[in-house]
């Protein structure tokens, strides 16, 4: 038996005054989150509960490098991923902290989507780095 993806949900909630709402779902969108719950208070307090879900699809492969970036290349090119990915000088790939407990870090490619990006999940291990995960977001 083999699992061969995790879904992750992280939920949040924002309380702003109601003349702030517009710019708290903006914030929140722009984080990826979707809001599911509002709430208007009589003192103009506004309360709003939101999620965002991530699909990470697991490799059975241990891809270990001494960088991030190295794990990253070599995870991509070893698995299947139906997008094509940018990786040079003008779109470099970045390291980024992920909300995600589990997989704290990521390594985040662009691709030729507008506004489409892969994340390989990266984790710390004694060699050096070891990529275990991609998601697109």
């Amino acid at each position: 038996m083999k699992v061969s993806s995790k879904e992750f949900k992280t939920k949040v909630i924002v309380t702003c005054h109601d003349s702030e709402r517009v710019i708290a779902e903006d914030w929140l969108t722009n984080q990826g989150f979707s809001p599911i719950k509002e709430l208007q208070y009589a003192s103009n307090e506004f309360w709003i509960e939101a999620e965002k879900c991530v699909m990470v699809i697991l490799s059975g492969q241990e891809i270990i490098a001494s960088s991030e970036l190295d794990a990253a290349r070599e995870f991509i090119e070893q698995n299947s991923i139906n997008m094509k990915i940018l990786d040079d000088e003008y779109f470099a790939p970045s390291i980024e902290a992920t909300e995600i407990l589990e997989y704290p870090t990521c390594v985040k490619f662009q691709t030729n989507e507008i506004g489409a990006y892969v994340l390989v999940y990266t984790l710390k291990v004694k060699a050096g780095f070891k990529a275990v995960g991609w998601s697109k977001r």
